[in-house]
């Protein structure tokens, strides 16, 4: 897996084709897959940068890991 992880499991990978796959993982066993196509993925991320920041998060980077 070629993945961003975020932390407790929750990996977050681009798929070829520009979909978004997230996955929670324990160990060596998938719990669950979600995939979000490339539009709807855009979607999202757009809505949530129209947001008000709010404690510093968005300026914050989180470390992978953390």
């Amino acid at each position: 897996m070629n993945a961003f992880h975020y932390r407790d499991g929750w990996y977050f990978e681009r798929e070829e084709d520009g979909s978004v796959r997230i996955t929670l993982q324990k160990g060596a066993h998938v719990i669950t897959t979600l995939v979000i196509d490339p539009a709807a993925w855009a979607s999202i991320v757009a809505h949530l940068a129209r947001l008000p920041e709010t404690g510093g998060e968005v300026d914050s980077p989180v470390r992978a890991g953390d």
